[in-house]
């Protein structure tokens, strides 16, 4: 029986070992044994969220309590919009280009 997958090449791993990047941190079980110098035990009930995870790597092993991250929120500023706007003569157009295609994708058309 043949099974197909990812197989990752084994030298990827030991980039950051090569590389001289002094604090490798990661959670026990990301298979990457011997790279790591900051081991951390995840707690699936604490960080139940993706980025909560990743901001805890950020902080100091210490730090017990679920990390606080600011929402990110995108600006536009309307100078810089009307120079798109008349610059590739978009005015009226509203499900042109780019976002009609995301909007096909996501089936919201």
């Amino acid at each position: 029986m043949i099974m197909l997958g990812f197989v990752p090449h084994p030298n990827l791993g030991t980039i950051p070992f090569f590389a001289n990047i002094p604090l490798r941190t990661g959670y026990v079980g990301e298979m990457r044994w011997g790279l790591l110098n900051d081991i951390r035990r995840l707690d699936k009930k604490r960080l139940t969220m993706t980025v909560q995870r990743f901001v805890a790597l950020a902080n100091e092993k210490s730090e017990d309590a679920v990390p606080d991250y600011s929402f990110l929120r995108l600006s536009i500023d309307p100078v810089q919009k009307q120079v798109v706007t008349d610059t590739f003569s978009l005015e009226g157009r509203k499900n042109s280009g780019f976002m009609f295609r995301c909007r096909i994708w996501a089936g919201n058309a």
